[in-house]
């Protein structure tokens, strides 16, 4: 279960991961740098090569999964992102003093 949250200025997130219910005591880097986009990623790790490939070549893909992203664009605005239900990652600008969080949820 991973939490992530910005405020525009300061993104929050950890760095465990999850299996079900169960916190697996590896650390995991939810954060990864692109071609000079940062990535903050909220869900299912298999897809995040997919969705990167996905958000770049503006096309769809075959599978994917329940994964979403607050993105650092180079111009420093910042961006929500997630596969809609066809396959495209759809994003959205957030807009200075916005508060915003995304996360994979679980049972509490």
């Amino acid at each position: 279960m991973t939490t992530i949250v910005t405020d525009s200025k300061t993104i929050a997130f950890d760095s465990m991961a999850s299996r079900g219910q169960t916190i697996v005591n590896v650390p995991f880097m939810k954060m990864t740098e692109f071609d000079d986009h940062f990535f903050f990623f909220s869900g299912e790790p298999a897809y995040i090569d997919l969705f990167i490939n996905g958000f770049f070549a503006k096309e769809s893909v075959e599978k994917f999964g329940h994964l979403s992203a607050f993105i650092v664009k180079p111009d420093k605005t910042l961006w929500i992102a997630s596969f809609d239900d066809q396959g495209d990652v759809f994003e959205d600008s957030i807009g200075e003093g916005e508060v915003y969080a995304i996360g994979s949820g679980g049972e509490f």
